[in-house]
């Protein structure tokens, strides 16, 4: 008889969870900062009283004493085909993003509108502005790019890099049983990795890593990876606390639901993402669909308490140990003990798939700076052999 395909064993249906800014302070119309955010009620919830968990975002004015101002002088649909029309892409947590292509050449692009008159409150605005900075700050292989900002009175659009391989959140339903090796998981870690490290590096912690906010740049196999949607992301300070509990359910950090959180929220983030690669399910609950998953209440119980197991069995004795201690420590829920993002890189199952890693930094050693530090390292290196 011919050869047949096995056919891939049922799996619990996944399904897309919307980030969360879980302010408690109603408007005088009764409603939220933006019709696009939603408040929840159960995740931020103190388990032991009836009240909400204060949560009032703790955002500082920016200083925009030096934003470029860019001069249009025509409309964004002059330019572009499709942008109240064309084909929706996503929907983030600020605006829906279309579909739009260049007139004079063709060119595809992405554009997310961000309407000015859905927002009520000076802390609205402020949260707008402030992803609209970072995003006109970022320059990374591993993030969507910004490539145009147009705006009218209430509106701005913001013409990004068009992304056409889908979702990671989508693709990993079309690896064979629902999750990858780990060696392309490996590789698809190494460039979240990356994109938050540079993130770190300029100030930014994103807050709301997951699936769904990262995008293969094509189709073929060995495109890139892009960090995309920084509605939640925000400016910090080494060593500041941040306040504000936002997040997604099944990627939020403990101490982001405690309230008392610094950038290492990333990095847990990195966790739950890196689990879910590796065996199809979060540790946590969160992402299965409706009617099939866990309580909003149990998963912060969850997270908070740090419980999850390597299970099912079947999967998780297939996989090394080195990928188990990668996870678990970046899950530790204390984040003092929680490996710092830069420090991820080096961690054992990393450098198990990475074949440059026995590579010299030669760039390095030509800096000024550097090279007499390292000729002094050698040359003592020398004398101690004597």
């Amino acid at each position: 008889m011919p050869a047949t395909a096995a056919k891939r064993p049922a799996r619990r249906s996944r399904q897309r969870t919307t980030s969360m800014l879980s302010f408690t302070r109603q408007t005088h119309k009764g409603r939220c900062i933006a019709n696009s955010i939603h408040s929840t009620t159960s995740l931020f919830k103190d388990v032991n009283s009836s009240r909400l968990i204060d949560s009032e975002p703790n955002i500082n004015p920016l200083d925009l004493s030096n934003r470029s101002e860019i001069p249009f002088n025509k409309t964004i649909e002059e330019v572009y085909t499709g942008v109240h029309d064309g084909p929706v892409l996503g929907v983030g947590l600020n605006g829906n993003v279309r579909l739009i292509t260049n007139k004079e050449n063709g060119n595809k692009f992405a554009v997310k509108r961000l309407n000015l008159m859905d927002v009520d409150t000076d802390v609205g605005k402020m949260q707008l502005i402030e992803e609209i900075d970072i995003m006109c700050m970022l320059d990374h292989p591993n993030i969507v790019s910004l490539e145009e900002i147009y705006e009218s009175e209430n509106i701005i659009y913001l013409v990004q890099e068009l992304c056409t391989g889908g979702e990671l959140f989508d693709q990993l339903d079309e690896q064979p049983d629902y999750r990858y090796s780990e060696e392309d998981a490996a590789k698809l870690v190494k460039q979240i990795l990356t994109a938050v490290v540079y993130l770190h590096s300029q100030g930014i912690v994103h807050r709301d890593l997951k699936l769904e906010n990262f995008l293969f740049q094509t189709k073929d196999a060995d495109a890139p990876l892009k960090m995309i949607d920084f509605g939640l992301s925000k400016h910090f300070k080494y060593a500041e606390v941040m306040k504000d509990r936002v997040g997604t359910p099944y990627t939020v950090a403990p101490e982001v639901i405690k309230g008392n959180y610094d950038e290492r929220c990333d990095v847990w983030g990195i966790g739950v993402i890196t689990f879910i690669l590796l065996c199809g399910d979060s540790p946590f609950g969160g992402c299965d669909a409706e009617g099939e998953g866990v309580s909003l209440p149990q998963i912060r119980a969850n997270i908070l308490s740090g419980s999850f197991s390597f299970t099912p069995k079947h999967i998780w004795d297939n996989i090394s140990e080195s990928a188990k201690d990668f996870i678990s420590r970046m899950l530790n829920t204390n984040p003092d003990a929680r490996p710092a993002v830069r420090e991820v890189r080096n961690m054992l199952w990393l450098l198990t798939f990475d074949k440059k890693q026995a590579e010299p930094c030669l760039p390095c050693f030509n800096h000024p700076l550097v090279m007499p530090i390292y000729k002094a390292l050698n040359s003592f290196k020398k004398e101690s052999a004597l």
